[in-house]
């Protein structure tokens, strides 16, 4: 098992991809070995060093079901023993399925808060403001309860990634579905 520290530092490899006409390669950031890989890993290591850092003391997080965000962070959460809730809103019908992620995040002992998509901000309120009356000092991951505050965190895991790879190749053109990693890399 890796402590915060090496994950923090984890280079993943840069893969060469054959083509005729050009070198092209891979940032291989799913070879992360944590919690499956991903760029969610490297944001989720990012929140939790930035909820040390301020002297937090629990996790809130916020991702639907099949969220790769809610798994990593559940799955870090529960390695550095550090409590876990996940603010977890309805799909756009208004259902809820389980998934693979949500069942790994509560197999992590994440304690999910359910709500309607509408209902977020409320939600968020809420479960900081118990989890205050039962003494903690919560950290939500994305700053208040708007979803203000903690931008630069997120993007910041890949500020470190773009730098790590910047002198390295002529061009870099990034594959991804999130701004979170977008932001960061190349955000600038």
């Amino acid at each position: 098992m890796y402590n915060d520290v090496e994950l923090l530092q984890l280079k993943t490899p840069v893969v060469r991809i054959l083509d005729k006409d050009n070198d092209i390669y891979v940032k291989r950031d799913d070879l992360i070995p944590f919690s499956f890989g991903g760029n969610k890993v490297r944001i989720a290591l990012a929140f939790i060093e930035d909820m040390k850092r301020q002297g937090k003391d629990c996790i809130v997080g916020y991702g639907n079901t099949r969220s790769n965000l809610s798994r990593a962070l559940a799955n870090l959460c529960y390695s550095y023993k550090i409590p876990c809730c996940i603010i977890s809103p309805t799909d756009e019908d208004g259902t809820r399925t389980d998934t693979y992620n949500s069942k790994i995040a509560l197999s992590c002992e994440a304690i999910f808060h359910y709500c309607q998509k509408t209902d977020v901000r409320k939600t968020v309120e809420n479960v900081l403001n118990d989890l205050r009356k039962e003494g903690f000092n919560p950290y939500y991951i994305f700053g208040d309860s708007t979803g203000k505050g903690n931008e630069h965190v997120s993007m910041a895991a890949y500020v470190k990634v773009y730098e790590e790879i910047k002198n390295q190749y002529d061009y870099i053109f990034l594959a991804t579905g999130t701004g979170m990693t977008q932001g960061g890399a190349f955000g600038r």
